[in-house]
Order: C-alpha cells, then sequence, then structure tokens
C-alpha cells in the first residue's frame, strides 16, 4: 500500500470517528459495514458503553 493510499485511510477513519462521536459507537459502526448489516439503532445503543458504562469506569 503506498504511503498517499495510507493517509488518505487515516483521513477517513478520523473523519467518520469525529462524525459518531464516540469510540464504542465508532467501533460497532465499522463492524456493521463489514459484516454487511448497517443497523444505526444498534450503533447508537452502543454510546452508553463510552468511557465505561454511562462514565461509571466499569
Amino acid at each position: 500500500m503506498n504511503l498517499t493510499k495510507n493517509r488518505q485511510i487515516k483521513r477517513k477513519v478520523k473523519r467518520t470517528f469525529l462524525k459518531k462521536g464516540t469510540c464504542s459507537r465508532l467501533f460497532f459502526y465499522l463492524l456493521n459495514r463489514e459484516y454487511g448489516f448497517p443497523i444505526d439503532e444498534e450503533e447508537k445503543a452502543s454510546d452508553n458503553l463510552a468511557g465505561g458504562i454511562m462514565q461509571q469506569g466499569y
């Protein structure tokens, strides 16, 4: 993979992270897209996992 392509991929991932807002939601987004099951409600439900469960640090 050449350097330009690698930078484009990194930029795309960063933009997607900024759009989704939390790492847990981004993770579910990427998994759903990879396996062909884009389900937005489940991605939104994963927001409670950010920072531990509901910011409790678990």
